[in-house]
């Protein structure tokens, strides 16, 4: 798993205050919400699973094709 890095003061160390899924389940995305421990930024990262990524890069790769 990556680490996520504050985007105010690029630490990595992070505490999670809230996750939830997204209202479409079927994409298999969780919306978190962080705070840096090192400046208090607080912000949003949404996580999707391999298997949705991987349905997406698929579909931009078709994409590209028909626009050729």
């Amino acid at each position: 798993m990556k680490t996520t890095e504050c985007p105010a003061c690029h630490q990595q160390k992070s505490i999670i205050i809230d996750s939830r899924l997204t209202s479409d389940k079927d994409r298999g995305c969780v919306q978190r919400r962080r705070e840096c421990q090192a400046c208090g930024q607080r912000w949003h990262t949404w996580e999707f699973d391999r298997e949705t990524v991987e349905k997406v890069r698929k579909a931009v790769e078709l994409m590209r094709e028909v626009e050729l």
